[in-house]
């Protein structure tokens, strides 16, 4: 009888013991889990505030003002100067190929582009 009194002493703290360090995990993982949604909710706000820097650093009046600033003029592209990505994933294959003038040009003359 002592024994088995014993034994269940025993496996009472070891159900304890699991219960309560389960417990402190749990806890730790809920703190770590707010700290980060709050370091996210940060970093959102950043990505927020520079892409709204970003729009107003690119919009047209913005734009206009720096290009009178440096006194530079900026008209459409001719037809020749436009090089047109059909295939990105055709591209991309080919990025280790640096002759893209060659290319574009090989593509000009297939397509009977003047």
């Amino acid at each position: 009888m002592p024994a088995t009194l014993s034994l269940v002493l025993v496996m009472s703290f070891m159900v304890g013991g699991f219960y309560i360090w389960v417990g402190s995990k749990t806890e730790a993982l809920a703190q770590q889990i707010k700290e980060e949604e709050q370091e996210l909710k940060v970093l959102r706000q950043q990505v927020a505030s520079a892409a709204a820097r970003w729009s107003e650093m690119t919009g047209p009046r913005r734009l206009q003002a720096a290009l009178e600033k440096h006194d530079l003029e900026m008209n459409w592209p001719r037809a020749d100067q436009i090089v047109q990505i059909r295939d990105m994933a055709l591209w991309e294959s080919n990025s280790s190929s640096l002759d893209v003038f060659t290319r574009v040009d090989r593509d000009r003359e297939r397509l009977n582009v003047p």
